[in-house]
């Protein structure tokens, strides 16, 4: 399953220089220009209230706040292993001693220590760069899993989404997951979708929800148009029988259109809505 989530239509060079870290394209990736949604104002929406209080502690400890010092980043998702390049203020030496204040150990600038999930271990390293610092971050079976990280690769000819956050994932993964939904619905419609991409755009008063889904044939996305319409005129009927509140109002406003064996679908949501789901993240 792939999904882009698009906050800006401008590229970002910043993009292609982390993405060129990552070991493999296969997994989930992600891609977010925190820098542009801080900017915009978004981030603080989502950011909702107070932080928890082992964030709170992570930064005192760490020096670190991504809501403050993070500017760019991209991570993958790949069969148990999480791969993570960060772009921004980092201080090598605080975020070395949170380390081994939590348990682990540093050692010629790569640091290792547990992570919450059982025989799971977090690697990090930190590598200075002209336009900024990158801490690069693993979480794997393996100990030195960070390394694999260690050298950026040369591009491989494929596309990648130009805007400012997006979410992909490859073909394998859509593959993979078919068994995880029984035998249903969506499971069928598993079966004869090629990609999925979600977008968020810029929209007067918020953003545009978009989800676009490239079907196998046409006849596919025909049925899946009927299926979209079909749900959404539920939920507007649920909605009207009951207080015009939630998710709901957001869903009922759907649109959706086929073009050739692609269903594009789209919802306005504005910006209170994001507030209240920041708050309640």
């Amino acid at each position: 399953m792939a999904v882009a989530v698009r906050i800006s239509y401008f590229s970002s060079s910043a993009a292609h220089e982390l993405l060129a870290y990552l070991p493999s394209w296969d997994g989930v990736m992600l891609y977010a220009d925190v820098r542009a949604l801080r900017a915009a104002g978004v981030l603080k929406s989502l950011a909702g209230g107070a932080p928890e209080e082992d964030y709170q502690r992570f930064v005192l400890a760490s020096g670190f706040d991504y809501t403050r010092d993070l500017d760019h980043v991209v991570a993958s998702w790949d069969r148990g292993e999480v791969y993570l390049v960060l772009k921004g203020r980092f201080d090598a030496a605080r975020l070395e001693k949170y380390a081994t204040g939590e348990g682990g150990r540093c050692l010629d600038g790569m640091c290792t220590l547990a992570a919450s999930q059982p025989g799971k271990t977090i690697s990090f390293t930190l590598r200075g760069t002209l336009r900024g610092t990158l801490l690069r971050m693993a979480v794997s079976q393996r100990e030195t899993a960070v390394l694999e990280l260690g050298t950026a690769r040369p591009p491989d000819g494929r596309s990648i989404p130009a805007e400012r956050l997006w979410l992909t994932a490859g073909a394998r993964v859509l593959r993979e997951a078919r068994p995880l939904l029984g035998d249903g619905a969506a499971q069928r419609i598993l079966e004869k979708t090629n990609q999925v991409r979600m977008a968020a755009a810029p929209a007067a008063g918020g953003v545009e929800l978009r989800l676009d889904v490239d079907c196998t044939d046409e006849q596919q996305a025909a049925d899946l148009l009927g299926q979209m319409e079909a749900v959404t005129k539920l939920i507007a009927q649920a909605v009207a029988a009951g207080p015009a509140q939630g998710a709901g109002t957001i869903l009922k406003q759907g649109r959706f259109a086929r073009v050739r064996a692609r269903v594009e679908a789209r919802w306005p949501v504005d910006r209170q809505f994001l507030a209240g789901l920041g708050g309640a993240l």
